[in-house]
């Protein structure tokens, strides 16, 4: 009887720890994506697609490397703190503080390749982890295109060629982590039950590629397109609680998607009405119909009701971006600021989910203060949140979900940081 009930705690012990597993909020995308890479994109809304050169160019257009005719040299650091409520109550989203290091590098080619080509390759690492994987259970409200997308670690990479005197062309890619493994519990020699943890982080790859046109002085065009990044994850687990305790527990087969960038393309557009003042305006076309669920379900039974899909819409994401440059002394002074409108993907939640989200607008101002070989760039955003209401429909959603009958939810995000970057 001793043998059993000790048995029995470790068994609850493990059911105890995959409910943790579940029970917790999700991680669903890139830093990178949410708020952009380094701080001049983050200051000016990511309207630098046709502008961008040297490191910031990895993220926002590879092409742009190749107008860069000097190494540089980025380190940067960022803070962002999330501010979401649900039914006026704050919800404990995990800050996310992270680093940021960027390099670019012309090669040094002879011929017709002098001064043609050149590499890049970006970070971004989160100061708090190197990547999670947290799932909730299916109906629990939260928010899948903000909570948590800062906490996994980025890898960018680029290259770029200039084509002719007017056109460069680039490619690229965006890494992010993933992770498989397997949990497997069962007696040991001595008839005690014990688990075998095993897991391992893989990296996601998504190409990304680019174009910049310099049709004059004054004008610049820029096409983009990044492919989805779905970082999974596959976690079975087998148990196998020995004679003494001989309950048959069916394969938990717990897999799902952790991290998610949706495609997209980009155009834009930028002007310099004079030499001290750029303007620029995008369009970016994001395909967020490609989310699906983050987990699946497992170990149910065969009649159980399938998990309704999240139906999320693509969206038109539109950007402004401005910069104004004097010169004081030997100082070059910047000043930038951005606007975002950023459409909810998500559909009114009537049924058994949960996914909550709202139309942001995102506000972004810096400065940059360029002397000699040295740069210094600070910006800020501040994603302000569209009040946003939903009502369970009595045929779709039972009485016990959580967001029944009407839920309602709204916040911001700020986000604040600094950079030095260093030209050889």
């Amino acid at each position: 009887m001793k043998l059993l009930f000790r048995h029995s705690i470790r068994g609850v012990r493990l059911l105890v720890l995959l409910g943790l597993f579940c029970a917790t909020v999700p991680a669903y995308a890139s830093p990178v994506d949410l708020f952009g890479f380094g701080m001049r994109g983050i200051s000016m809304g990511g309207a630098i697609s046709s502008s961008a050169i040297g490191h910031e160019a990895i993220y926002y257009n590879p092409a742009g490397l190749a107008w860069g005719k000097r190494p540089t040299f980025s380190l940067g650091y960022q803070y962002a703190s999330f501010a979401l409520d649900i039914r006026d109550e704050q919800q404990d989203v995990q800050e996310a503080p992270a680093l940021s290091i960027g390099f670019s590098m012309p090669l040094p080619l002879g011929g017709i390749m002098k001064d043609k080509l050149a590499l890049g390759l970006g970070f971004v690492l989160p100061q708090t982890s190197i990547f999670i994987t947290r799932t909730p259970y299916p109906g629990t409200p939260h928010f899948p295109v903000l909570e948590n997308r800062a906490q996994g670690v980025s890898i960018l990479g680029g290259i770029g060629i200039q084509v002719t005197d007017w056109m460069s062309c680039g490619a690229g890619f965006i890494a992010l982590a993933e992770l498989n493994g397997s949990i497997e519990t069962g007696p040991n020699q001595l008839g005690e039950v014990g688990a075998k943890v095993h897991d391992s982080l893989l990296a996601d790859y998504s190409p990304v590629f680019g174009v910049v046109l310099h049709p004059s002085e004054e004008v610049q065009l820029s096409m983009v397109y990044r492919d989805a990044s779905r970082a999974a994850y596959a976690l079975p687990v087998k148990a196998d609680l020995g004679s003494e305790f001989p309950i048959p527990i069916p394969l938990l087969d717990l897999r799902g998607v952790s991290q998610f960038d949706p495609g997209q393309i980009n155009v834009e557009l930028s002007i310099r009405p004079s030499s001290q003042l750029l303007l620029a305006a995008s369009a970016s076309r994001v395909w967020w119909s490609d989310f699906t669920n983050p987990i699946v379900y497992t170990a149910v039974p065969d009649d159980y009701p399938p998990q309704p899909e999240p139906n999320f819409s693509d969206i038109w994401v539109w950007r402004l971006g401005a910069e104004w440059a004097t010169q004081l002394s030997s100082t070059k002074l910047a000043v930038r600021s951005g606007y975002v409108y950023y459409p909810t993907p998500t559909p009114h939640q009537t049924g058994l989910h949960n996914y909550l989200d709202n139309t942001r607008q995102i506000w972004s101002a810096g400065l940059g203060l360029e002397y000699s070989v040295f740069q210094f760039n600070a910006g800020l955003q501040l994603h302000v949140l569209t009040d946003r209401k939903h009502t369970k429909n009595e045929s779709e959603a039972t009485t016990d979900n959580e967001g029944y009958p009407t839920i309602h939810h709204g916040g911001h995000i700020l986000v604040v940081g600094a950079e030095t970057v260093l030209e050889f």
